[in-house]
Protein backbone atom coordinates (compact mmCIF):
# COMPACT_ATOMS: atom_id res chain seq x y z
CA UNK A 1 0.00 0.00 0.00
CA UNK A 2 2.82 2.41 0.86
CA UNK A 3 4.48 1.77 -2.51
CA UNK A 4 1.18 2.50 -4.29
CA UNK A 5 0.92 5.82 -2.48
CA UNK A 6 4.48 6.74 -3.47
CA UNK A 7 3.78 5.88 -7.13
CA UNK A 8 0.60 8.01 -7.05
CA UNK A 9 2.47 10.97 -5.54
CA UNK A 10 5.29 10.56 -8.08
CA UNK A 11 2.80 10.76 -10.95
CA UNK A 12 1.30 13.91 -9.46
CA UNK A 13 4.72 15.43 -8.94
CA UNK A 14 5.96 14.73 -12.46
CA UNK A 15 2.70 15.99 -13.92
CA UNK A 16 3.27 19.30 -12.17
CA UNK A 17 6.94 19.49 -13.14
CA UNK A 18 8.08 19.32 -9.50
CA UNK A 19 10.25 16.23 -9.64
CA UNK A 20 11.09 14.10 -6.61
CA UNK A 21 10.76 16.98 -4.13
CA UNK A 22 6.98 16.54 -4.12
CA UNK A 23 7.03 12.86 -3.13
CA UNK A 24 4.86 11.83 -0.21
CA UNK A 25 6.60 9.85 2.54
CA UNK A 26 6.23 6.09 2.24
CA UNK A 27 4.39 6.01 5.59
CA UNK A 28 1.72 8.50 4.48
CA UNK A 29 -1.55 7.90 6.33
CA UNK A 30 -5.16 8.67 5.39
CA UNK A 31 -5.81 12.36 5.96
CA UNK A 32 -2.19 13.41 5.32
CA UNK A 33 -1.85 16.32 2.89
CA UNK A 34 0.68 16.94 0.11
CA UNK A 35 0.99 20.43 -1.38
CA UNK A 36 2.40 21.18 -4.83
CA UNK A 37 2.70 24.02 -7.31
CA UNK A 38 0.59 23.72 -10.46
CA UNK A 39 2.00 26.19 -13.00
CA UNK A 40 3.60 29.62 -13.29
CA UNK A 41 1.07 31.13 -15.70
CA UNK A 42 2.65 34.58 -15.52
CA UNK A 43 6.36 33.60 -15.46
CA UNK A 44 8.66 35.12 -12.88
CA UNK A 45 7.54 37.06 -9.81
CA UNK A 46 4.49 38.49 -11.61
CA UNK A 47 1.03 37.41 -10.50
CA UNK A 48 -1.53 35.55 -12.61
CA UNK A 49 -4.19 35.87 -9.86
CA UNK A 50 -6.28 32.78 -10.74
CA UNK A 51 -9.90 33.53 -9.91
CA UNK A 52 -13.41 32.03 -10.00
CA UNK A 53 -12.09 28.45 -9.91
CA UNK A 54 -14.97 26.33 -11.30
CA UNK A 55 -14.91 22.53 -11.74
CA UNK A 56 -16.79 21.21 -14.80
CA UNK A 57 -16.37 17.47 -15.35
CA UNK A 58 -12.68 16.68 -15.97
CA UNK A 59 -11.67 20.36 -16.12
CA UNK A 60 -11.06 23.07 -13.56
CA UNK A 61 -11.75 26.39 -15.29
CA UNK A 62 -10.61 29.77 -14.02
CA UNK A 63 -9.62 33.28 -15.01
CA UNK A 64 -5.90 34.02 -14.95
CA UNK A 65 -3.68 36.81 -16.27
CA UNK A 66 -0.30 37.18 -17.87
CA UNK A 67 1.69 40.05 -19.31
CA UNK A 68 1.46 38.56 -22.80
CA UNK A 69 -2.24 37.62 -22.86
CA UNK A 70 -4.06 39.68 -20.27
CA UNK A 71 -6.80 37.95 -18.22
CA UNK A 72 -8.22 35.00 -20.15
CA UNK A 73 -9.87 31.60 -19.63
CA UNK A 74 -7.55 28.80 -18.45
CA UNK A 75 -8.08 25.22 -17.35
CA UNK A 76 -6.31 22.52 -15.38
CA UNK A 77 -7.26 18.89 -15.90
CA UNK A 78 -7.51 16.23 -13.21
CA UNK A 79 -4.31 14.81 -14.70
CA UNK A 80 -2.45 18.03 -13.89
CA UNK A 81 -2.20 19.57 -17.38
CA UNK A 82 -2.68 23.35 -17.37
CA UNK A 83 -3.38 25.31 -20.55
CA UNK A 84 -4.95 28.43 -22.00
CA UNK A 85 -8.43 27.62 -23.32
CA UNK A 86 -8.74 30.56 -25.69
CA UNK A 87 -7.34 34.08 -26.03
CA UNK A 88 -10.76 35.67 -26.48
CA UNK A 89 -9.57 39.28 -26.55
CA UNK A 90 -6.57 39.19 -28.88
CA UNK A 91 -3.11 40.25 -27.78
CA UNK A 92 -2.63 41.48 -24.22
CA UNK A 93 -6.17 42.86 -24.02
CA UNK A 94 -8.18 41.08 -21.29
CA UNK A 95 -11.48 39.35 -21.93
CA UNK A 96 -11.78 39.02 -18.13
CA UNK A 97 -14.04 35.94 -17.96
CA UNK A 98 -16.50 36.17 -15.07
CA UNK A 99 -19.69 34.61 -13.67
CA UNK A 100 -18.31 31.13 -14.43
CA UNK A 101 -21.32 28.78 -14.23
CA UNK A 102 -21.74 25.02 -14.67
CA UNK A 103 -24.48 24.02 -17.14
CA UNK A 104 -24.31 20.25 -17.45
CA UNK A 105 -20.95 19.44 -19.01
CA UNK A 106 -20.51 22.97 -20.34
CA UNK A 107 -19.04 26.11 -18.81
CA UNK A 108 -21.19 29.21 -19.32
CA UNK A 109 -19.55 32.56 -18.58
CA UNK A 110 -19.33 36.17 -19.64
CA UNK A 111 -16.39 37.67 -21.50
CA UNK A 112 -15.44 40.77 -23.46
CA UNK A 113 -14.04 40.43 -26.99
CA UNK A 114 -11.28 42.57 -28.50
CA UNK A 115 -13.80 45.38 -29.07
CA UNK A 116 -14.84 45.31 -25.39
CA UNK A 117 -18.27 43.80 -26.09
CA UNK A 118 -19.20 41.69 -23.04
CA UNK A 119 -21.61 38.89 -23.92
CA UNK A 120 -22.47 35.31 -22.94
CA UNK A 121 -19.91 32.63 -23.84
CA UNK A 122 -19.61 28.85 -23.55
CA UNK A 123 -16.74 26.35 -23.41
CA UNK A 124 -16.22 22.60 -23.40
CA UNK A 125 -12.53 23.09 -22.60
CA UNK A 126 -11.32 23.11 -26.22
CA UNK A 127 -10.40 26.03 -28.45
CA UNK A 128 -13.00 25.08 -31.06
CA UNK A 129 -15.65 24.53 -28.40
CA UNK A 130 -15.18 27.96 -26.82
CA UNK A 131 -17.36 30.57 -28.48
CA UNK A 132 -19.76 33.41 -27.96
CA UNK A 133 -23.28 32.08 -27.48
CA UNK A 134 -25.10 35.09 -28.94
CA UNK A 135 -24.61 38.81 -29.45
CA UNK A 136 -27.56 39.78 -27.26
CA UNK A 137 -26.86 43.50 -27.50
CA UNK A 138 -25.83 44.35 -31.06
CA UNK A 139 -25.36 48.01 -30.14
CA UNK A 140 -23.10 47.46 -27.14
CA UNK A 141 -22.55 45.03 -24.29
CA UNK A 142 -25.27 42.83 -22.86
CA UNK A 143 -23.30 42.51 -19.60
CA UNK A 144 -24.95 39.24 -18.50
CA UNK A 145 -25.03 38.96 -14.71
CA UNK A 146 -26.56 36.95 -11.84
CA UNK A 147 -26.46 33.61 -13.70
CA UNK A 148 -28.62 30.81 -12.21
CA UNK A 149 -29.06 27.30 -13.59
CA UNK A 150 -32.58 25.98 -14.12
CA UNK A 151 -32.59 22.47 -15.54
CA UNK A 152 -30.86 22.54 -18.93
CA UNK A 153 -30.91 26.34 -19.14
CA UNK A 154 -29.31 29.26 -17.40
CA UNK A 155 -31.35 32.34 -16.48
CA UNK A 156 -29.65 35.71 -16.14
CA UNK A 157 -29.99 39.47 -16.26
CA UNK A 158 -28.86 41.14 -19.52
CA UNK A 159 -29.20 44.36 -21.46
CA UNK A 160 -30.74 44.05 -24.93
CA UNK A 161 -30.16 46.22 -28.00
CA UNK A 162 -32.92 48.63 -26.90
CA UNK A 163 -31.06 49.32 -23.65
CA UNK A 164 -33.49 47.52 -21.32
CA UNK A 165 -32.04 45.19 -18.69
CA UNK A 166 -34.42 42.25 -18.29
CA UNK A 167 -34.57 38.50 -17.64
CA UNK A 168 -33.03 36.23 -20.30
CA UNK A 169 -32.37 32.51 -20.61
CA UNK A 170 -30.00 30.33 -22.62
CA UNK A 171 -29.49 26.65 -23.33
CA UNK A 172 -26.00 27.38 -24.62
CA UNK A 173 -27.06 27.93 -28.26
CA UNK A 174 -27.73 31.16 -30.15
CA UNK A 175 -31.30 30.11 -30.99
CA UNK A 176 -31.97 29.09 -27.41
CA UNK A 177 -30.80 32.41 -25.95
CA UNK A 178 -33.87 34.63 -25.64
CA UNK A 179 -35.67 37.20 -23.54
CA UNK A 180 -37.88 35.46 -20.97
CA UNK A 181 -40.09 38.44 -20.16
CA UNK A 182 -39.98 42.22 -20.36
CA UNK A 183 -41.01 42.67 -16.75
CA UNK A 184 -40.88 46.46 -16.72
CA UNK A 185 -41.82 47.75 -20.21
CA UNK A 186 -41.45 51.40 -19.20
CA UNK A 187 -37.88 51.03 -17.90
CA UNK A 188 -35.51 48.24 -16.82
CA UNK A 189 -36.50 45.68 -14.21
CA UNK A 190 -32.80 44.87 -13.70
CA UNK A 191 -33.26 41.34 -12.28
CA UNK A 192 -30.86 40.64 -9.42
CA UNK A 193 -29.84 38.00 -6.86
CA UNK A 194 -31.11 35.00 -8.88
CA UNK A 195 -31.43 31.84 -6.77
CA UNK A 196 -32.67 28.41 -7.90
CA UNK A 197 -35.10 26.48 -5.71
CA UNK A 198 -36.14 23.21 -7.35
CA UNK A 199 -37.78 24.03 -10.69
CA UNK A 200 -38.05 27.75 -9.95
CA UNK A 201 -35.65 30.69 -10.09
CA UNK A 202 -36.35 33.47 -7.61
CA UNK A 203 -35.02 36.98 -8.10
CA UNK A 204 -35.74 40.62 -7.37
CA UNK A 205 -37.00 43.03 -10.03
CA UNK A 206 -37.48 46.78 -10.12
CA UNK A 207 -41.08 47.65 -10.99
CA UNK A 208 -41.14 51.04 -9.28
CA UNK A 209 -39.63 49.41 -6.21
CA UNK A 210 -37.82 46.10 -5.71
CA UNK A 211 -40.20 43.14 -5.54
CA UNK A 212 -39.72 39.38 -5.22
CA UNK A 213 -40.31 37.51 -8.50
CA UNK A 214 -40.05 33.92 -9.66
CA UNK A 215 -39.70 32.21 -13.04
CA UNK A 216 -39.99 28.72 -14.47
CA UNK A 217 -38.22 29.90 -17.63
CA UNK A 218 -41.42 30.81 -19.50
CA UNK A 219 -43.05 34.19 -20.09
CA UNK A 220 -46.31 33.15 -18.42
CA UNK A 221 -44.46 31.55 -15.53
CA UNK A 222 -42.45 34.70 -14.72
CA UNK A 223 -44.51 36.52 -12.10
CA UNK A 224 -44.36 38.54 -8.92
CA UNK A 225 -44.48 36.30 -5.85
CA UNK A 226 -46.03 38.86 -3.52
CA UNK A 227 -46.46 42.63 -3.70
CA UNK A 228 -44.56 43.57 -0.57
CA UNK A 229 -42.15 46.48 -0.29
CA UNK A 230 -39.39 44.93 1.84
CA UNK A 231 -36.38 45.29 -0.52
CA UNK A 232 -35.50 41.56 -0.69
CA UNK A 233 -31.78 40.75 -0.51
CA UNK A 234 -29.47 37.79 0.19
CA UNK A 235 -31.71 35.26 -1.59
CA UNK A 236 -30.68 31.79 -0.37
CA UNK A 237 -32.11 28.40 -1.38
CA UNK A 238 -32.60 25.84 1.38
CA UNK A 239 -34.36 22.64 0.34
CA UNK A 240 -37.68 23.67 -1.22
CA UNK A 241 -37.72 27.08 0.47
CA UNK A 242 -36.24 30.47 -0.32
CA UNK A 243 -34.87 32.53 2.56
CA UNK A 244 -34.05 36.21 2.21
CA UNK A 245 -33.67 39.37 4.23
CA UNK A 246 -36.43 41.95 4.04
CA UNK A 247 -36.82 45.39 5.56
CA UNK A 248 -40.01 47.13 6.59
CA UNK A 249 -40.91 49.99 8.94
CA UNK A 250 -42.42 47.80 11.65
CA UNK A 251 -39.59 45.29 11.99
CA UNK A 252 -36.46 46.68 10.36
CA UNK A 253 -34.33 44.14 8.50
CA UNK A 254 -35.32 40.60 9.46
CA UNK A 255 -35.38 37.05 8.06
CA UNK A 256 -38.12 36.18 5.54
CA UNK A 257 -39.09 32.95 3.79
CA UNK A 258 -41.03 31.99 0.67
CA UNK A 259 -42.42 28.76 -0.77
CA UNK A 260 -43.21 30.57 -4.03
CA UNK A 261 -46.77 31.55 -3.10
CA UNK A 262 -48.13 34.82 -1.73
CA UNK A 263 -49.43 33.33 1.54
CA UNK A 264 -46.22 31.34 1.91
CA UNK A 265 -44.05 34.46 1.73
CA UNK A 266 -43.70 36.05 5.15
CA UNK A 267 -41.50 37.17 8.01
CA UNK A 268 -39.96 34.17 9.76
CA UNK A 269 -39.40 35.73 13.17
CA UNK A 270 -38.92 39.23 14.58
CA UNK A 271 -35.60 38.45 16.30
CA UNK A 272 -34.84 42.01 17.39
CA UNK A 273 -38.24 43.08 18.71
CA UNK A 274 -37.38 46.74 19.21
CA UNK A 275 -39.68 48.51 16.73
CA UNK A 276 -37.85 49.13 13.46
CA UNK A 277 -34.49 48.02 14.85
CA UNK A 278 -34.00 44.78 12.94
CA UNK A 279 -31.70 41.82 13.60
CA UNK A 280 -29.93 42.40 10.24
CA UNK A 281 -29.34 38.70 9.35
CA UNK A 282 -26.01 37.98 7.67
CA UNK A 283 -23.96 34.98 6.49
CA UNK A 284 -27.07 33.11 5.24
CA UNK A 285 -25.86 29.53 4.67
CA UNK A 286 -27.80 26.42 3.65
CA UNK A 287 -26.97 23.36 5.74
CA UNK A 288 -29.18 20.40 4.87
CA UNK A 289 -32.79 21.51 5.33
CA UNK A 290 -31.90 24.37 7.71
CA UNK A 291 -30.64 27.89 7.29
CA UNK A 292 -27.73 28.97 9.47
CA UNK A 293 -27.04 32.68 9.83
CA UNK A 294 -25.96 35.40 12.22
CA UNK A 295 -28.28 37.97 13.75
CA UNK A 296 -28.25 40.60 16.46
CA UNK A 297 -30.73 40.78 19.30
CA UNK A 298 -32.19 43.86 21.00
CA UNK A 299 -28.88 44.57 22.70
CA UNK A 300 -26.87 44.46 19.47
CA UNK A 301 -25.29 41.11 20.35
CA UNK A 302 -24.57 39.27 17.06
CA UNK A 303 -24.52 35.49 17.46
CA UNK A 304 -25.16 32.25 15.56
CA UNK A 305 -28.76 31.29 14.68
CA UNK A 306 -30.51 28.43 12.87
CA UNK A 307 -33.94 28.30 11.20
CA UNK A 308 -36.21 25.70 9.62
CA UNK A 309 -38.44 28.43 8.20
CA UNK A 310 -40.83 28.64 11.15
CA UNK A 311 -40.85 31.09 14.05
CA UNK A 312 -40.65 28.26 16.58
CA UNK A 313 -37.79 26.62 14.71
CA UNK A 314 -35.70 29.80 14.56
CA UNK A 315 -33.40 30.28 17.52
CA UNK A 316 -29.96 31.28 18.71
CA UNK A 317 -27.57 28.33 18.88
CA UNK A 318 -25.36 29.67 21.66
CA UNK A 319 -24.35 33.02 23.13
CA UNK A 320 -20.64 32.47 22.53
CA UNK A 321 -19.56 35.94 23.65
CA UNK A 322 -21.90 36.96 26.44
CA UNK A 323 -20.43 40.41 26.94
CA UNK A 324 -22.12 43.59 28.10
CA UNK A 325 -24.66 45.47 26.01
CA UNK A 326 -23.26 47.38 23.06
CA UNK A 327 -22.68 45.09 20.12
CA UNK A 328 -19.60 44.68 17.92
CA UNK A 329 -16.79 42.16 18.38
CA UNK A 330 -16.17 43.38 21.94
CA UNK A 331 -19.57 42.05 23.07
CA UNK A 332 -20.56 39.67 20.26
CA UNK A 333 -19.05 36.54 18.76
CA UNK A 334 -19.92 37.84 15.26
CA UNK A 335 -19.58 34.46 13.48
CA UNK A 336 -18.20 34.54 9.92
CA UNK A 337 -17.37 32.26 7.01
CA UNK A 338 -19.86 29.48 7.80
CA UNK A 339 -19.16 26.13 6.10
CA UNK A 340 -20.65 22.66 6.55
CA UNK A 341 -18.64 19.44 6.73
CA UNK A 342 -20.87 16.44 7.22
CA UNK A 343 -23.31 17.30 10.00
CA UNK A 344 -21.04 19.92 11.53
CA UNK A 345 -20.96 23.65 10.82
CA UNK A 346 -17.60 25.38 11.13
CA UNK A 347 -17.09 29.13 11.45
CA UNK A 348 -14.86 31.77 12.99
CA UNK A 349 -16.02 33.54 16.13
CA UNK A 350 -14.85 35.88 18.88
CA UNK A 351 -14.93 34.55 22.44
CA UNK A 352 -15.34 36.56 25.66
CA UNK A 353 -11.58 37.21 25.72
CA UNK A 354 -11.83 38.92 22.32
CA UNK A 355 -9.98 36.16 20.46
CA UNK A 356 -11.31 35.24 16.96
CA UNK A 357 -10.60 31.56 16.31
CA UNK A 358 -12.07 28.43 14.66
CA UNK A 359 -15.34 27.07 16.10
CA UNK A 360 -17.74 24.27 15.23
CA UNK A 361 -21.36 23.45 16.05
CA UNK A 362 -23.75 20.52 15.81
CA UNK A 363 -26.71 22.86 16.33
CA UNK A 364 -26.82 22.58 20.11
CA UNK A 365 -25.40 24.96 22.71
CA UNK A 366 -23.33 22.19 24.28
CA UNK A 367 -22.06 21.09 20.87
CA UNK A 368 -20.93 24.60 19.90
CA UNK A 369 -17.27 24.77 20.89
CA UNK A 370 -13.94 26.23 19.88
CA UNK A 371 -11.91 23.78 17.80
CA UNK A 372 -8.49 25.18 18.62
CA UNK A 373 -6.75 28.35 19.81
CA UNK A 374 -4.64 28.57 16.65
CA UNK A 375 -2.86 31.79 17.57
CA UNK A 376 -1.73 32.08 21.19
CA UNK A 377 -0.98 35.79 20.70
CA UNK A 378 -4.02 37.49 19.14
CA UNK A 379 -6.53 36.40 16.52
CA UNK A 380 -5.85 33.78 13.88
CA UNK A 381 -8.97 35.15 12.12
CA UNK A 382 -9.94 32.01 10.12
CA UNK A 383 -11.65 32.77 6.82
CA UNK A 384 -12.55 31.21 3.45
CA UNK A 385 -13.66 27.98 5.18
CA UNK A 386 -13.99 25.27 2.50
CA UNK A 387 -14.80 21.56 2.71
CA UNK A 388 -12.63 19.42 0.42
CA UNK A 389 -11.76 15.73 0.35
CA UNK A 390 -13.49 15.16 3.70
CA UNK A 391 -11.56 17.87 5.55
CA UNK A 392 -11.99 21.57 6.30
CA UNK A 393 -9.46 23.96 4.75
CA UNK A 394 -9.18 27.64 5.60
CA UNK A 395 -6.96 30.68 5.74
CA UNK A 396 -5.52 31.69 9.13
CA UNK A 397 -2.89 34.12 10.37
CA UNK A 398 -0.30 33.30 13.04
CA UNK A 399 2.52 35.70 13.96
CA UNK A 400 1.69 37.83 10.93
CA UNK A 401 1.90 34.91 8.47
CA UNK A 402 -1.24 34.29 6.43
CA UNK A 403 -1.31 30.68 5.20
CA UNK A 404 -3.44 27.59 4.52
CA UNK A 405 -4.67 25.42 7.42
CA UNK A 406 -6.62 22.16 7.60
CA UNK A 407 -8.88 20.67 10.26
CA UNK A 408 -10.64 17.37 10.88
CA UNK A 409 -12.67 19.04 13.63
CA UNK A 410 -10.26 18.24 16.45
CA UNK A 411 -7.55 20.36 18.05
CA UNK A 412 -4.67 17.98 17.19
CA UNK A 413 -6.08 17.60 13.67
CA UNK A 414 -6.01 21.36 13.05
CA UNK A 415 -2.64 22.35 11.57
CA UNK A 416 -0.90 24.40 8.88
CA UNK A 417 -0.63 23.00 5.34
CA UNK A 418 2.29 23.14 2.92
CA UNK A 419 5.59 25.06 2.98
CA UNK A 420 5.76 28.13 5.21
CA UNK A 421 6.62 30.36 2.24
CA UNK A 422 3.31 29.66 0.48
CA UNK A 423 1.03 32.40 1.80
CA UNK A 424 -2.27 34.23 1.30
CA UNK A 425 -4.45 31.33 0.08
CA UNK A 426 -7.52 32.50 -1.85
CA UNK A 427 -10.22 31.02 -4.13
CA UNK A 428 -10.33 27.64 -2.37
CA UNK A 429 -12.27 24.92 -4.26
CA UNK A 430 -12.63 21.13 -4.17
CA UNK A 431 -11.83 19.54 -7.56
CA UNK A 432 -11.64 15.76 -7.87
CA UNK A 433 -11.03 15.38 -4.09
CA UNK A 434 -8.12 17.81 -4.27
CA UNK A 435 -8.05 21.36 -2.93
CA UNK A 436 -7.03 23.92 -5.57
CA UNK A 437 -6.38 27.53 -4.67
CA UNK A 438 -4.40 30.66 -5.39
CA UNK A 439 -1.38 31.27 -3.17
CA UNK A 440 1.56 33.64 -3.18
CA UNK A 441 5.31 33.01 -2.97
CA UNK A 442 8.19 35.45 -3.19
CA UNK A 443 9.62 33.67 -6.25
CA UNK A 444 6.44 33.20 -8.33
CA UNK A 445 3.85 35.70 -7.11
CA UNK A 446 0.16 34.72 -6.87
CA UNK A 447 -0.32 31.48 -8.84
CA UNK A 448 -2.25 28.18 -8.73
CA UNK A 449 -1.47 25.56 -6.09
CA UNK A 450 -3.08 22.32 -4.98
CA UNK A 451 -3.18 20.14 -1.89
CA UNK A 452 -3.91 16.41 -2.17
CA UNK A 453 -5.38 14.45 0.71
CA UNK A 454 -4.26 10.85 1.23
CA UNK A 455 -7.37 8.66 0.99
Amino acid sequence: MAQARVRRSLQLALGCGLGLAALAPANAAPGDTHTSFVRDINPGVGDSFPGELTPVGPNLFYRAGSTALGYELWKTTAGGVTSLVRNIAQGATSSSPSSLTVLGSTLIFTAADSAGDRELWRSDGTLAGTSRVRDINSSGSANPFFLAVLGSEVLFSATGSAGDTELYKSDGTAGGTVLVRNINPSASSSPAYLATVGDTVFFTADVGGRRLYKSDGTTAGTVMVKNIDVFPQDLTAVGDLLFFTGTDVAHGQELWVSDGTGPGTHLVRDIATNAGYGSAPQELTAVGTDLWFTAQDNTGDRELYVSDGTAGGTHRVRNINAGTVGGGDATSSTPRSLAALGGTVFFSAVDAAGDRELWKSDGTAAGTVRVKNISATGDSDPSLLTAAAGLLFFDATVSGVDRLWVSDGTGPGTKPVGPAGVTSPRELVDFQLTLYYRATTAAKGAELWKTDVEQ
